[in-house]
């Protein structure tokens, strides 16, 4: 029994002698090619960091400092001159994007374009640019899909107009803007002739919101609809 065991623990070990051997002799035999992998790999990081360091930051702070006058005349609603600029001393956000696109600052100029020609009455446009509107910021990243929406509603697209609210709605559920949301997406649904689902949407309102000024709204428009 026990040169049983013995001889088995000897196996074993030959066993794992022979793995570690052929693992050598695998290392030895393709040592070139896996040092130069990890080279590759090595080289790929200095350059991601090199880019970073050397052309992305000093661009990103560039944009920073361009987006700020164009973000001033968004707030007095100087929306034509927002997007154009001077065309000498500042830049609009239309060349903010174009310029600086790999920036943060460069992609939330297609935020604020698509929402300046949302309120200058460009429908189209508004719906070209803030569909390809992406953001990881939850209030700035909803806004624009409620944003959309309306474009979409202004040119009677009201299923796209739906979609858009939907996506606003589940963006960071929260008592001050989702209840807005809610409330756009039911004046969708009752404007493509979906009474059913416009109810639904004013009652969840209601219920899952009962301090949200919206709740008002939403009763008389229950009122309305289920007269």
């Amino acid at each position: 029994m026990a040169d049983n065991t013995k001889r088995q623990g000897e196996n074993n070990l030959d066993q794992i002698e022979g793995a570690l051997g052929k693992s050598e002799q695998f290392f030895e035999k393709n040592q070139k090619l896996i040092v130069g992998g990890f080279a590759v790999i090595i080289v790929v990081v200095l350059a991601i960091f090199g880019t970073q360091k050397l052309f992305i930051q000093p661009k990103e702070a560039a944009a920073q400092v361009e987006i700020y006058k164009a973000q001033e005349l968004f707030k007095d609603s100087k929306f034509e001159e927002a997007l154009n600029g001077d065309g000498a001393t500042y830049l609009g956000f239309l060349e903010i994007a174009d310029q600086y696109k790999i920036t943060k600052s460069g992609k939330l100029a297609n935020y604020y374009i698509g929402v300046s020609y949302l309120r200058l009455g460009d429908f189209q446009n508004a719906v070209n640019y803030l569909s390809k509107y992406k953001s990881n910021d939850y209030y700035i990243g909803a806004m624009a899909k409620s944003a959309l929406g309306d474009a979409y509603v202004e040119l009677g697209n009201y299923p796209s107009a739906i979609g858009a609210y939907k996506q606003a709605c589940s963006i960071n559920p929260n008592d001050l803007t989702t209840p807005e949301f809610l409330k756009k997406l039911a004046m969708a649904y009752e404007l493509s002739g979906d009474n059913s689902n416009a109810i639904a949407t004013y009652e969840e309102i209601v219920d899952k919101y009962p301090t949200s000024t919206t709740k008002i709204d939403a009763n008389r428009s229950l009122g309305r609809l289920q007269k």
